[in-house]
């Protein structure tokens, strides 16, 4: 389950609001609430009960009838026009597609994000950021340009609409700045460039004898803190293993402040950053730095694939001797359990799993991300796949050719009824 979503099963209301932390469960009596309660998307075990929840606006706008009538006036103070698309549209309480770039008609006056900004508020941009505002605010008005052409939806002044760039670096100038590069900014007043450099080589070579070796050395040879930054849990949690298992011992923080007043010399998080850096005294490593970008867009197009990846990785713990697993490409074999192999007098862990005919497939720790649960029927009626054949494949173009199948089937069905037209039946009479 994902943000925004929701579903319906008898009595019980799933719904993870925009901005929650994790999804809330009603459960109803008849018409009445009877508790609200938070629980895991993943195990669906209940987490603790609540007597509220607080819900996000849809919309950027208010949508009511005093907002409604507060567009009608500006619009029409505006365009001196009430017979086009959007008014119409608007009036009769449909919202149409690029309803946004008329926000501002909503609201007697409207505020910038700068208004918002408390006024020891440090900005940070990037190298190149005024040329990139520059081509932004060209688009902007190639645009507007292109939009003025359609007489049914007259765009508004550009000023209505985004802040100017002028007035954008005016309020920028007003706070303190940070900029992001990898060349020094000209020394004047009040500039100050941090020594901070790029970090050397750190990638984990699953085919190397000791995959960490780069890792090791840097952490040897490096006296400042090192904290290690993962993209979600499940990764967080198979790192901190596979340091483990190599002598490594992080120790899980939760924010930046919370590293800053560790002691320990290696910590590990989670959080979204792409990109590492090195100082006289922090290193932080993202997983680009270990794994490799490659690697690391690999992991996100399969979690755009399978919504619960990183639930099923922190699953993974979780699974049985015997238990269905999908490897992504061999397929669907049995967990056998972790098994640790001596190369060169160097230790490895793997992850055991058995095909048709006995075959084993050892799976290194470092390509876990191959590796989901199956979630298929029952796992005591779940395929075994036999390595080294087809099968796999022809399995997955099987699927693929059925989801087009009934991909295909629903266009005609909804196509029929758009066809159709309906029968609008009397209104009940009073003995109704």
């Amino acid at each position: 389950m994902e943000h925004g979503e929701f579903s319906i099963k008898g009595s019980l209301i799933d719904l993870y609001p925009m901005g929650a932390k994790t999804p809330y469960r009603l459960d109803l009596f008849d018409q009445e609430i009877e508790s609200i309660r938070t629980f895991d998307a993943s195990t669906q075990i209940s987490i603790e009960t609540v007597k509220q929840i607080d819900l996000l606006p849809a919309r950027e706008f208010a949508t009511d009838k005093c907002s409604v009538d507060i567009f009608k006036e500006n619009y029409q103070k505006t365009f001196n026009n009430t017979d086009d698309f959007i008014y119409t549209e608007v009036s009769e309480s449909r919202l149409p597609s690029g309803i946004e770039f008329y926000l501002s008609l909503f609201f007697t006056h409207t505020n910038t994000l700068f208004d918002y900004l408390p006024n020891d508020t440090i900005i940070a941009t990037h190298q190149g950021f005024s040329d990139l505002a520059d081509l932004t605010f060209e688009q902007i008005s190639e645009r507007h340009q292109q939009a003025s052409n359609n007489l049914d939806r007259l765009p508004l002044p550009i000023d209505q609409v985004f802040l100017s760039k002028e007035n954008l670096f005016s309020n920028l100038k007003k706070q303190q700045q940070l900029v992001i590069g990898t060349s020094k900014i000209e020394s004047r007043q009040a500039v100050l460039n941090f020594s901070s450099q790029l970090l050397p080589p750190l990638n984990i070579d699953a085919q190397a004898k000791n995959p960490l070796t780069k890792f090791l050395n840097f952490e040897k040879k490096f006296s400042g803190k090192i904290l290690i930054v993962c993209e979600s849990e499940g990764r967080q949690s198979v790192l901190s293993n596979l340091l483990n298992n190599h002598g490594c011992n992080p120790n899980l923080v939760n924010n930046w402040q919370a590293f800053v007043a560790q002691e320990q010399r290696l910590c590990i998080t989670n959080a979204n950053l792409s990109e590492g850096l090195l100082t006289q005294d922090i290193a932080v490593i993202t997983e680009v730095n270990l794994f490799g970008a490659d690697v690391v867009k690999q992991q996100r197009r399969r979690r755009a694939k399978h919504k619960d990846f990183d639930e099923a990785i922190k699953s993974l713990v979780e699974i049985q001797i015997g238990d269905p697993i999908v490897h992504e490409s061999y397929g669907v074999g049995r967990y056998l359990g972790l098994k640790t192999q001596t190369f060169d007098s160097l230790a490895q862990d793997f992850l055991m799993l058995e095909y048709a005919n006995g075959s084993k497939l050892m799976v290194p720790m470092t390509s876990l991300n191959l590796i989901s649960r199956y979630s298929g029927a029952s796992p005591d009626i779940a395929p075994l796949h036999k390595l080294g054949t087809n099968q796999w494949t022809k399995a997955k173009q099987k699927a693929h050719e059925a989801l087009h199948d009934i991909a295909a089937e629903l266009l005609e069905i909804y196509a029929k009824r758009q066809s159709q037209t309906g029968f609008a039946f009397p209104e009940p009479s009073d003995a109704y």
